[in-house]
Formats: C-alpha cells, structure tokens, sequence
C-alpha cells in the first residue's frame, strides 16, 4: 500500500505541476475539432456531393457486413494513433526543435474529428450521430487523453532541454528514459483504443445500423 501511495502522490505532483500545459494542448485540440466541424459545414456542392457518396459507400458496406477484417482495422488503428500519432510526438519531442509540430499533431486529430462527427451528423441526422457514438466514441475516451499525454510530454520534454533543466549526461538520458516511458504509456493506451476500434466498434455500428441508419 505504501508503493500505491507513492506513486499515485507521485502521479499527481507531475500532473499539477503540468496542469497549465494539458490544460493548453486540451484547448488546442478543442480548437481543432472546433474548426473541423466549420470545414464540414463549409464543404461546396461538389465536395459534398463526394462526401455523401463516400458516407453511402460507407453505410452500404456496414449493411452488408463488409469493413474488412478485424485485423486489418485494428492495424491501421494502431498505425494511425501509436506510430503516427504517440511516435511522431515523441520523435518530434527527442529532436526538440521539431517540438512546434507536436502542437500541429494535436490540432490536426482534433481537426479530424471535428471534421468526421460533423459530416456525419450532416449527411445522417441522428443516424449520423449514433455512428459518431458507437463507432467514434470509444476508442477516443482512449486516443483522445494519450494524445494529449503523448503531446505534454513531447513539449516538456523539449522545454526541459531548451532551458537546460536536463543538465548533465546523466540528467538527459534520465529524462530520455521517463520521457519513452511516458510516450510508451500513451502508445500503450492507444493501442487499446484500436483494439476497441477494430473488435468493439464494428460490432457496435452493425447494430446501429439496422435501426438507426
């Protein structure tokens, strides 16, 4: 119990002495899920006009119990949000100078999303929504938070070395490894949301489909 209690007052420490920079990355992907959804809104005649074949392309195939295998789901899950999204922040994050990008990797998943839950609830009304909630929703109550902790600590770790808190040979390669750990964390995480994203999800959208859709 006393190791339980040392690291949960250790876990807190580090998110309040870190609560301005997560609360900023929280707002920054708001942000983009904000000015995705104005995007969607903002789409001319013929860009909607291929969305909506796009989204009855889609719907057609979920229907008929065709989004491919499971595997193959879970697989581009995890190369969207643990290799692209979890490892992209922390290479950006170990170059330092490549920080600045980090905060364009939030925004433009916020973006994304935005932009993916507006169209559908465009094209589908409340149909739209409840695939946005079935097949959206679960896995982000898991990418959403990793990518934010992916991003803090991608900046942290870049501002700690700028400003030369990270002194010293052994300092840095301390920081290196709480720094992969943290960025490990946040894959790991993810990589439940695609497993979500490739077992739970189509299941779920299957089901809203033959009431809702």
């Amino acid at each position: 119990m006393s190791l339980q209690r040392e690291l949960a007052a250790a876990a807190e420490a580090y998110f309040r002495r870190r609560f301005l920079a997560y609360l900023l990355v929280a707002v920054l992907f708001a942000t983009g899920s904000i000015f995705g959804a104005l995007a969607a809104a903002s789409l001319t005649p013929g860009q909607e006009a291929g969305v909506a074949n796009e989204i009855r392309t889609f719907v057609a195939a979920v229907k008929s119990g065709d989004l491919g295998s499971r595997a193959e789901v879970t697989r581009a899950a995890l190369g969207r949000d643990v290799v692209r999204t979890a490892g992209l922040c922390w290479l950006l994050g170990l170059s330092v100078i490549g920080v600045p990008l980090v905060l364009v990797v939030v925004f433009s998943r916020g973006f994304l999303l935005g932009f993916t839950v507006a169209v559908l609830v465009k094209e589908l009304a409340v149909g739209g929504l409840a695939v946005a909630l079935v097949a959206i929703l679960p896995q982000s109550l898991l990418s959403i938070p990793a990518t934010v902790l992916a991003a803090v600590g991608a900046v942290s770790f870049g501002i700690a070395v700028l400003t030369g808190r990270a002194l010293g040979r052994a300092g840095f390669w301390r920081g290196v490894a709480g720094y992969t750990a943290l960025a490990a964390a946040a894959g790991l995480v993810m990589a439940g949301g695609a497993l979500i994203e490739g077992y739970v999800a189509p299941v779920l959208l299957q089901w809203t489909a033959k009431y809702l859709i």
